[in-house]
């Protein structure tokens, strides 16, 4: 038995584990990806002090070195239950059990998609494909008015791409955001609602918005993607037979279940919030650990 389990493995799960390790918990980190999470999906990171600006990339890097010289257990698995008893029973992807006092979930958020959308699923691009992608001379469209829509906006920009934004409503991105799109000469669109995708005669496909003023507007497109929200990406919880919702916390955390970084603190996308929750985290877990 190990006295806390971190299900996660993005910046606030390394921080919890570096955190309790440091207070003499036994500790295991469970991850299905690549440690670090979504971190290389960001442009670049200006906001965590006393570090100058850097790549998401490059700082996904040093939280993987950091976890590595620390020496941290690590199991790269799936989480998909939870079972809170005493002890705790994490079950893993593998049909492996590990049993723990208390545990943390870091899993971040998932894409969500509305159901208006569905039926475009096909001609949408992944966010975890971004990377992969070459977008020299291509046309893209980015659907989104937020902070995650104006970064991969301007991500794509950067590689060479010919990026148009629209937003259903008004755009809720930060104003530096917002700012270094229009310097990058980045077309913005808002109040702009999507009426149909389709492939066009010769391979073209193109989505028609519908403006304010009902007028309609077609683009073609190399490469589509959405930033139109996101949720809490989880594992099953149970106790005593049901299934628990996130909106339970306090009392999960009574029965040594805690949560740190985006599972629970929304679209904030801040390295900084999600290092402090992942280290508050451990320590409410320590805390509960040593009272038995």
């Amino acid at each position: 038995m190990v006295d806390v389990v971190i299900v996660g493995g993005g910046v606030a799960g390394i921080s919890s584990a570096i955190e309790s390790q440091r207070r003499g918990l036994k500790t295991i980190l469970i991850e299905k990806n690549e440690l670090g999470g979504t971190l290389d999906l960001a442009r670049k990171i200006e906001n965590l002090p006393p570090l100058l600006a850097i790549s998401g990339k490059e700082l996904k890097k040093k939280f993987k070195n950091f976890f590595i010289q620390n020496k941290l257990n690590f199991l790269k698995d799936e989480v998909v239950e939870i079972i809170l008893e005493k002890p705790i029973k994490i079950m893993t992807a593998s049909n492996k059990t590990i049993v723990s006092k208390c545990a943390i979930i870091a899993t971040g958020q998932k894409d969500i998609m509305k159901k208006e959308y569905i039926d475009y699923n096909k001609f949408i691009n992944s966010l975890s494909s971004l990377n992969c992608l070459k977008f020299k001379e291509k046309k893209v469209i980015v659907f989104g008015g937020g902070d995650m829509a104006f970064d991969t906006a301007l991500n794509i920009s950067e590689r060479g791409g010919n990026v148009k934004l629209f937003a259903r409503s008004f755009f809720k991105a930060k104003k530096i955001l917002i700012d270094e799109a229009k310097k990058g000469g980045i077309s913005l669109k808002e109040n702009m609602a999507i009426k149909s995708i389709k492939k066009e005669p010769g391979e073209k496909t193109s989505v028609y918005f519908e403006g304010m003023n009902h007028s309609i507007k077609n683009e073609y497109f190399d490469f589509l993607f959405f930033c139109i929200g996101r949720e809490p990406s989880l594992p099953k919880i149970k106790s005593g037979g049901r299934d628990i919702s996130l909106k339970q916390k306090k009392i999960l955390q009574k029965e040594g279940l805690f949560f740190a970084g985006d599972v629970i603190s929304g679209t904030n996308r801040n390295v900084g919030v999600a290092v402090g929750s992942g280290i508050t985290a451990s320590i409410d877990a320590y805390r509960f650990c040593i009272k038995g």
